[in-house]
């Protein structure tokens, strides 16, 4: 188990602790933080360019509680989210539209792939917000508290959605319908999702716990777990890279060719940032991948993991599939694994 290679940035000045507000890296390198001002957002180009921001943005009445960037690279979109109203930002002509109003306090907000459509957690409801026109397009409901969500990066209108009923959700958003729901995953809420491009969701729960599932067909398969804490606590990295292949005891499980078995996820990196207190809650999930020569720039890898990954192979073979990581927050620690 490697470790990452870490250099200090810098420190932003909020007016208000940010540990709860949803921060925004674009795919390109792009940051939005929170300023001095509440109700202003910070716009960088680029981690290495801190010294002045590219951009001030204001013309919310309320604090700040959410930045999320869209997914192109050539008309690149920034949404924010306060209280009192939804904004989105075009940085490329600088145009500003207001998508929503009032819609209370949001959790998480996540954008689809084609940047059409927008889902903010606004408590007992997901209120889905076309980014085009404006206006919410439908309001998803019956799930107790909303606690995340991530669109499929390959299907533009489905959801996935988690909560505190400790339960997860995938809607179809083009039949406004919901198309499963899960039984309850962990003893406590599943506070953050983030899927692959191989429709392999991963839910975080306050537990310290992470779920995969397949979701590619119509009854997602669940694909096992890892204990972010236990990872943590064990002084022999070996063994906890060896002990991470989820769900192997018990009867030998023979699967039919339709049906994969279940992937074995390697911790592969672990940044302590202090002493362990107790479970740490998975606060935050990214899904990237790495290994084709081929992929668009707009697709490339965060900043945050390109000094991880400099320390591993991630060429492949044409005829090879990419890997896939997961970078994931939690309340003590960030975690680089692989499925």
């Amino acid at each position: 188990m490697n470790s990452m290679d870490i250099s200090y940035q810098a420190t932003f000045k909020t007016h208000q602790p940010a540990s709860h507000v949803q921060l925004a890296v674009s795919s390109t390198g792009w940051l939005a933080v929170p300023s001095s001002n509440p109700k202003e957002i910070c716009v960088f180009k680029s981690a290495r360019e801190l010294d002045q921001p590219h951009a001030r943005l204001s013309g919310h009445l309320k604090p700040i509680l959410g930045m999320v960037f869209g997914n192109s690279s050539t008309n690149l979109l920034l949404l924010t989210i306060s209280a009192d109203t939804v904004l989105r930002w075009n940085l490329s002509d600088k145009g500003c539209l207001r998508v929503c109003e009032d819609q209370g306090h949001v959790e998480h907000t996540a954008i689809s792939n084609n940047d059409a459509l927008a889902a903010c957690c606004a408590g007992p409801e997901v209120l889905v917000i076309d980014l085009n026109a404006g206006g919410i397009r439908c309001v998803l409901e019956g799930m107790g508290q909303f606690r995340a969500c991530s669109f499929s990066p390959n299907e533009t209108t489905r959801l996935v959605t988690c909560g505190d009923d400790r339960q997860f959700a995938i809607w179809d958003l083009d039949n406004e319908a919901i198309v499963y729901q899960s039984q309850q995953v962990d003893i406590s809420p599943l506070i953050s999702v983030s899927l692959t491009h191989r429709n392999v969701a991963c839910f975080g729960a306050e537990s310290g716990r992470v779920y995969f599932f397949d979701v590619a067909s119509a009854q997602p398969r669940d694909l096992g777990s890892i204990d972010l804490g236990d990872i943590a606590s064990k002084s022999d990295t070996q063994q906890a890279t060896d002990d991470q292949v989820p769900h192997t005891s018990g009867p030998k499980r023979i699967f039919s060719q339709k049906l994969k078995p279940r992937v074995p996820v390697a911790v592969k990196s672990v940044l302590r940032a202090d002493e362990l207190q107790g479970n740490p809650a998975i606060t935050g999930l990214t899904c990237f991948q790495t290994g084709l020569a081929s992929r668009p720039k707009q697709a490339a890898t965060p900043d945050f993991v390109q000094n991880f990954l400099k320390q591993e192979s991630t060429s492949v073979a044409d005829d090879e599939a990419p890997i896939d990581y997961v970078y994931i927050t939690t309340s003590s620690f960030h975690a680089v694994v692989n499925l």
